[in-house]
């Protein structure tokens, strides 16, 4: 009796663990949904799943709890703990077999986003390239679009902007090809913020509100905010500071509603910035300081160069010339360590002169020395990217010539296809009414009786003549086609092979019965004579099987 009822207890724990799982993966699956529109509250809900997950559960659920988690804290900014939920799940995820390529991939991602905004660009490098080979292992062009995304981050992060581009336009292409919006709209905004980097405010414009429409559409509130942030950025660089201030607003509201720490303190930066050019020096140290204290809260490990430029100027201008130096110099550290040029120029420029104030001719020279050195580095990368800009703006050009050619072919294609469409369906009723009178005539004159599934009372009757009449019109949609079909499957009868050409054409079971002058069930049984001739399942697709012998054909 115990050992039955331990049986029983054992059988119902069964399911009910199924059950939970499944629960679990649904869960996990709107928490991949809802991080992209609010990633705080997705964080959250995450942390709250894994605590509940059993020491026991499969390990393909703990790598997918794992990645969410990952890929929720990636969007809300913390990329110290991405780094260190990635190493808590890489030993489970590489245990995997081949059907957890997809959460290598994720892992991968995060790895390399999470180490490029963390300044570790060898390790973001290594597993970035890792993503690539193992997305093009996959021929999975989903995957591999956002490998590229992941390689363009990373070296625009080391001011590679010509390499940058190449892996941007990549992930575009493959981005558009397969529909995925939301890598679409992210490389649209980060290469807008490439081409403000490069001083190419019209291009960054176009890129940003191309990037924030399909944003608006997912509706995506940490995206949505940082497209807004970067077209403040640019109206700022178009020195248009009121549409500046306007957006950075709306970014700032929106990205501290959804927990987007690291945008907020971009935000902050940014309304600094724009009140040292409005003349508001207090406000502007104001902002400053609120933007470093939540910065050392998002990644206390780096430096944001903006953050510290902006304080040191204006200690410059309250005045405070050695709280500025020692800032100054953090940011030639900082440009050392990233080989960054852009934000040593200015600052080995200021500590010049704030020697040459104090008399300290050996400082000033020596960071005269260095301000003409990072300046040559800056000139040469700023020249490289003119001739890759110069390059890609004469390729996209080319490119958007093809592609309206091709448009128009395609056009012009489906105009020819549809004209030959309804000049066979036009050729099969005028065939099919004079077989249909000669066959009663016949009948008449020698056979009183009826029998209605004779295939030669029918549309059987079509002669080699009348059929090789469809053919030849078939043939000018898919050329070669008849002979590939004849060869798959030698069996046909000239009535079902006519329904092949149909039903290859789109035609329906009721459209083909009316052109033949027959019922749909005759239709019915000539189908299931040709699924029988080639060997398909009953499940299998029959219309799909015969348009796959025409790509074969083409």
């Amino acid at each position: 009796m115990a050992t039955d009822q331990n049986n029983q207890k054992q059988s119902a724990s069964v399911p009910c663990d199924r059950l939970f799982q499944q629960t679990i993966a649904v869960q996990l699956d709107q928490v991949g949904r809802l991080r992209e529109k609010n990633p705080k509250v997705a964080r959250m809900l995450c942390q709250q799943i894994i605590q509940r997950l059993r020491p026991d559960a499969p390990p393909s659920l703990w790598a997918k709890a794992y990645m969410q988690l990952a890929h929720t804290l990636l969007y809300s900014g913390l990329m110290k703990s991405v780094v260190e939920v990635c190493r808590k799940s890489e030993p489970i995820i590489e245990k995997l077999d081949s059907t957890g390529h997809h959460y290598r991939c994720m892992l991968y991602a995060a790895f390399g986003a999470a180490y490029a905004f963390l300044g570790q660009i060898e390790k973001s490098l290594h597993y970035s390239q890792k993503l690539v080979d193992l997305a093009k292992g996959m021929e999975n062009e989903r995957e591999l679009c956002r490998a590229y995304l992941n390689m363009g981050t990373v070296h625009s992060f080391i001011e590679d902007y010509p390499l940058a581009l190449t892996f941007y336009s990549l992930a575009l292409q493959l981005a558009e090809k397969n529909g995925e919006m939301v890598v679409e709209a992210t490389t649209l905004h980060n290469m807008s913020i490439l081409y403000l980097n490069m001083e190419h405010c019209q291009e960054a414009l176009v890129f940003a509100e191309r990037a924030h429409t399909i944003q608006t559409r997912l509706g995506s509130l940490p995206a949505i905010a940082q497209s807004l942030l970067t077209i403040a950025s640019i109206y700022d660089r178009n020195q248009q500071y009121d549409c500046a201030m306007s957006y950075v607003r709306k970014a700032h509201r929106i990205a501290h509603g959804c927990g987007e720490h690291r945008v907020v303190a971009h935000c902050l930066s940014l309304r600094g910035w724009l009140c040292l050019k409005l003349n508001q020096y207090k406000q502007a140290l104001r902002w400053f300081r609120k933007a470093c204290t939540l910065w050392k809260n998002v990644d206390p490990t780096t430096e944001y160069p903006h953050i510290l430029e902006g304080m040191a100027t204006a200690y410059m201008k309250f005045g405070k010339p050695r709280a500025a130096q020692k800032l100054f110099l953090r940011l030639v550290e900082y440009a050392t360590q990233r080989n960054v040029p852009s934000a040593a120029v200015n600052s080995c420029y200021a500590l010049h002169e704030l020697a040459k104030s104090n008399g300290d001719v050996q400082a000033a020279l020596y960071w005269f020395e260095q301000y003409h050195h990072w300046y040559a580095r800056w000139m040469d990368r700023t020249q490289l990217d003119q001739v890759t800009r110069q390059i890609m703006v004469e390729t996209m050009a080319r490119l958007s010539r093809e592609h309206e050619n091709y448009r128009t072919m395609l056009v012009e294609l489906g105009t020819l296809i549809e004209k030959q469409r309804q000049e066979i369906a036009r050729l099969t009723v005028e065939r099919i009414v004079h077989l249909h009178a000669s066959a009663a005539s016949e009948r008449n004159r020698t056979e009183p009786t009826f029998n209605p599934g004779n295939e030669r009372r029918t549309c059987g009757q079509i002669s080699s003549q009348d059929l090789s009449i469809i053919i030849e019109k078939f043939d000018y949609i898919h050329p070669g086609y008849i002979n590939a079909l004849r060869a798959r499957v030698p069996s046909l009868t000239r009535t079902e092979l006519l329904i092949c050409v149909l039903l290859c054409l789109q035609f329906r079971t009721k459209e083909i019965a009316h052109l033949l002058k027959i019922t749909p069930r005759t239709v019915f049984h000539h189908r299931e004579n040709i699924r029988h001739k080639c060997g398909l399942d009953p499940k299998a697709n029959l219309t799909v099987f015969l348009c796959s012998i025409g790509s074969e054909a083409s």
